[in-house]
């Protein structure tokens, strides 16, 4: 099984390769591994630019990582209320 810190660390990775927005400061904002230890919810918070105005937008999305290999099998917006 791969450790939070691995499960998290690939997240970070992906992030930019799943998204096409200009992504800065990357966050770990929770972790949680399932109930049947199969699976990693790792949610990053994050920085994207947006360019009509010029300014940053935070944002978040929550991946959902295979504790057994690190395959990340989904990748969803989180909604912070």
């Amino acid at each position: 099984m791969i450790s939070s810190a691995d499960a998290a660390g690939i997240a970070k990775r992906e992030l930019p390769r799943l998204t096409e927005e200009n992504i800065t400061d990357i966050r770990v904002e929770e972790i949680e591994l399932s109930e049947d230890e199969l699976y990693w919810y790792i949610t990053l918070g994050y920085s994207a630019k947006i360019e009509e105005p010029s300014f940053f937008a935070e944002k978040y999305k929550t991946f959902k990582i295979q504790s057994k290999d690190g395959a990340v099998v989904a990748m969803k917006m989180r909604k912070v209320q």
